[in-house]
Order: structure tokens, then sequence, then C-alpha cells
């Protein structure tokens, strides 16, 4: 997920001729929410990377300053004929100044406008993130936010997990009867003209039951010797079974994960 910061106003307390009050705009993904809303914020996104369909808007306290564009805002988008709901945040006291002005600056919006009043390290969850409430010190009640992105896997480098693979199989002595193969093991095919093996590990992804296949692959192709050794790598919890033609030698378990040691008794 890609995540940029626009800050539509930096100034503080009055506008100056190259800076307005405060707004910060984050885009993740295909979000677009904002974080203050300061007088002027409608004129300094339209004139920039304009004005999107805001998914939120998140104030982090009321002095006018941070909050007197939103009224304007709101307006525009009910004269834009906006539909989807908008969410407005913000630490307690939200309801009481919206209420205030609604009926007299505000008036009816042709979209479901909701106000959440957000306690002390009080979490708000997006797709792939959350905007997490913190107070912070002010002459009145006023949060900081922070965006936490969830976690996510890594990317898979396959040159280096081969280059790992070739420096652990010098180490082991085995440089002139080992072969590498890049191929879905699941679907291998026939192994001829590729001498068969007597030793293999395999290390799938967890729980996902592509052991079972890859064992069977091997055994159906002849990849395997007769009595070959076989490790299988997987999740503890995931109930492999060896599928015909193998025999279990022996279980180990570290942790979460087990080692199943297997012998292949019956090959085509």
């Amino acid at each position: 997920m890609e995540i940029s910061l626009f800050f539509a106003g930096t100034a503080g307390s009055v506008p100056s001729a190259r800076r307005g009050l405060p707004a910060l705009l984050l885009r993740a993904g295909g979000d677009r929410v904002l974080f203050d809303c300061g007088e002027g914020t409608q004129q300094q996104l339209l004139r920039s990377v304009g004005l999107p369909e805001l998914d939120a808007i998140f104030l982090t306290h009321y002095h006018l300053d941070h909050w007197l564009g939103l009224v304007g805002m709101l307006k525009t988008f009910d004269l834009r004929a906006r539909e989807r709901p908008l969410t407005v945040y913000g630490p307690p006291g939200l309801r009481a100044l919206i209420d205030t002005l609604r009926p007299i600056v505000i008036g009816r919006t042709g979209y479901p406008l909701q106000l959440v009043e957000l306690e002390p390290h009080e979490e708000v969850a997006f797709g792939g993130y959350l905007v997490c409430a913190f107070p912070v010190d002010h002459r009145i009640a006023a949060y900081g936010y922070a965006i936490l992105e969830e976690e996510r896997p890594g990317r898979f480098d396959a040159a280096a997990a081969r280059a790992l693979i070739r420096q652990n199989v010098e180490a082991l002595g085995l440089g002139g009867v080992t072969r590498l193969f890049r191929r879905d093991a699941t679907k291998l095919g026939p192994a001829h003209p590729v001498e068969p093996f007597s030793l293999a590990f395999l290390d799938p992804p967890y729980g996902q039951g592509l052991a079972d296949k890859a064992l069977t692959s091997a055994r159906d192709g002849g990849w395997l010797k007769p009595d070959a050794l076989i490790v299988v790598e997987e999740a503890a919890d995931a109930g492999f079974t060896a599928p015909e033609g193998f025999a279990e030698l022996e279980r180990r378990r570290y942790d979460e994960t087990e080692f199943v040691f297997l012998r292949l008794v019956n090959s085509p």
C-alpha cells in the first residue's frame, strides 16, 4: 500500500500569503483522510491536488484555526450531491460543536454525517492501517494521531535464496551430487533424464496441504529412489499424514513447527 502526505496548510492561528491554516491530507491506498481543516483548506486543495471525496476527517482539537474550514467543506460535499457517508472524528466535545453549528450554519446534508468522539488511545481501523489517537499537551483537550500499518509479509528474494542454498550445499560437501530446480513441486512430471534422489527436504507454506501433493508428484514422477528418505517441515497443528507409498519413521516438534521423517516404500 502506498502512503503519501500532502500538507495543505502549515500556518498557526492566522494564515499568511504562502501558508494556509492547519490541514494534512493522507493518501493511503484508495483512502483519502484529512487531519484538521483550517480556514481556506478547500482553496488550498483545489489549487493543488484537488478536493477529493474524503473518507474521513480527524480533528486534533477545537481552536478555530484547526476546524473553521470544515463548515464550508461539508456544504461543498452537499452541493456536489455526495451520497457516501462521511465520518468526522475528534476529541470529546465534537458533537456539542457540530450540533451547535448545524441548525444555523451547516443545515441539512444530503449524505449521512457521522460524528465520533474518540477516547484517548482509541484506534480507528481502515483497510491495512490504523489511525490511533493519543493525548497531547495543549491549552485544551487535544489529540495527535499516529498512522500504523498492519504487518505485511516481506518480498521473497529468489536470487538470495538460491545463493544461500548453494552456500549450504558446499558447506555440506554435496556440491557434486546436488542439483537445484525451479518448478512447481506439486506438478513435477516425469523425472527422466534426471537421476532420482535418495534424500529430499520439503518445506512448503504451512497449512495448505501442499506437502501431500508434492510427495505424490515426486513419487509418481520417479523423482525418488527406492527407500529414499524424505523430511517434511509443516505446522505442528496442520495434521499432516503421509500419502500412500510412504512410511512414517519419526516426528519431532519444535515450538509450532513439526518435522516428519518418511521413507519411500512403494515407488511406481
